[in-house]
């Protein structure tokens, strides 16, 4: 009898084991959702921040960083949150903050806890008051939802921002933030990286007649601003210039060496001029050269720094020779930087805007920018590259901007 009273005991307690771990087992049939499922392009864009915050080029990575930071899902914050901890580049830790301030106090709370609020403690008394502003009010607003929470309060839910004060949220595939439109979809850094692989080439047009005297050296200035931004951007700059009058008068073929072409910059001197007209016309033509040392498979810019439009006869056909040529060089824009009498309404001012259109760049009135360094960065950036980069091209400008113009 105490045989079988054992067996009953084993069987039961058997059965009730195997009750209890099946209940535990989920069928194969029906696996568990990954959590935060995510598009093949967003799970490229996540690989690929890594490796492209230890690379060389810092415009790669601040456009990796903008495409997480574009990123609905949760999984963005996380790995935001470990950019502020490699602790990168000024202009890279701006970038992250930037892609994190549009996220709900809740989910800054929940997926980056008191890691991030940590870090932003750090970043609070960060040298660039910039970060430090972004940092602390980032920090304001997760102390207070942890607050709240463990206080037993339930946070209630943000209102989704609006789209101009950017906003974060799905549209037809697409994600809006600071106003800009993200495509998910592929990655910007990948197709541009292959863009920027070769580097990129610039040559500076100078018209140095006597009535540029007033207006040359702020452009050099400008330049040299936009050394100090270009150059850690891209890596890869080559440098040349043309000076002109009524014939041009010299020039220096492209090369990496910065210090080399500064110091044509610190000899360059406008005077004379012979009369308002310059041959524009062979200032490009010079600067289109083989004697440029051009490489066809980098992208490359010419800028005219210049007051005056050439003659008549100089110039009827120049706009449209240039656009035929432009269609031969894809990789090639040119632009017009304008002073003096080119920035007033007449014919002009309409020859630069004309032959700028022809050569697939932009026409700016020198005379009306803030930071001119900050506005030719824009200018070479935007017309190098696609259009459908523009407006996240102008996002990482404005971070550069902000912390450029904001370093205590």
């Amino acid at each position: 009898m105490s045989r079988i009273l054992l067996s009953v005991t084993l069987l039961t307690t058997a059965i009730l084991l195997a009750d209890e771990v099946s209940s535990m087992i989920v069928p194969l049939e029906n696996p568990p959702a990954r959590p935060f499922p995510l598009s093949l392009a967003d799970e490229e864009k996540l690989r690929s921040l890594p490796p492209r915050l230890a690379g060389d080029t810092l415009f790669l990575a601040l456009i990796a960083i903008d495409e997480v930071g574009e990123m609905p899902s949760p999984r963005a914050i996380v790995a935001l949150a470990d950019v502020l901890e490699s602790n990168p580049h000024r202009w890279l830790l701006l970038a992250a903050l930037t892609g994190l301030h549009p996220r709900t106090d809740q989910d800054l709370v929940r997926y980056g806890g008191t890691r991030l609020l940590g870090r932003l403690a750090t970043l609070g008394s960060h040298r660039c008051r910039a970060i430090s502003r972004r940092a602390h009010a980032i920090h304001s607003r997760i102390a207070k939802a942890m607050l709240n929470v463990d206080s037993g309060e339930q946070t209630p839910p943000n209102p989704p921002p609006s789209a101009e004060k950017g906003s974060l949220s799905p549209r037809g595939g697409t994600a809006v933030i600071g106003g800009g439109r993200g495509r998910h979809g592929g990655t910007s850094a990948a197709r541009i990286s292959q863009q920027l692989s070769a580097g990129i080439d610039l040559v500076w047009a100078f018209d140095v007649t006597g009535s540029m005297e007033p207006h040359l050296p702020e452009a050099i200035e400008a330049i040299r601003g936009l050394e100090k931004v270009l150059t850690p951007l891209l890596g890869k700059v080559r440098w040349g210039c043309v000076a002109y009058r009524d014939q041009v008068d010299g020039f220096r073929p492209l090369s990496s060496d910065w210090r080399g072409f500064n110091s044509i910059l610190e000899i360059l001197v406008a005077r004379n001029g012979g009369g308002p007209n310059e041959r524009v016309d062979r200032a490009l033509s010079k600067a289109l050269s083989s004697e440029m040392r051009w490489d066809r498979k980098r992208n490359a810019a010419i800028i005219f720094i210049a007051d005056a439009a050439p003659k008549l006869n100089h110039g009827r056909n120049l706009p449209k020779q240039l656009a035929k040529l432009c269609k031969k060089r894809e990789n090639l824009r040119v632009h017009a930087a304008r002073f003096g009498l080119a920035t007033r309404p007449g014919l002009t001012e309409k020859f630069w805007h004309q032959l700028a259109a022809a050569g697939g760049g932009r026409c700016i009135d020198f005379n009306r920018i803030y930071r001119p360094e900050v506005r030719l960065l824009e200018v070479i950036l935007t017309s190098v590259f696609p259009q459908g980069e523009r407006q996240q091209i102008e996002r990482i400008v404005s971070i550069i901007t902000a912390v450029e113009g904001q370093r205590g």
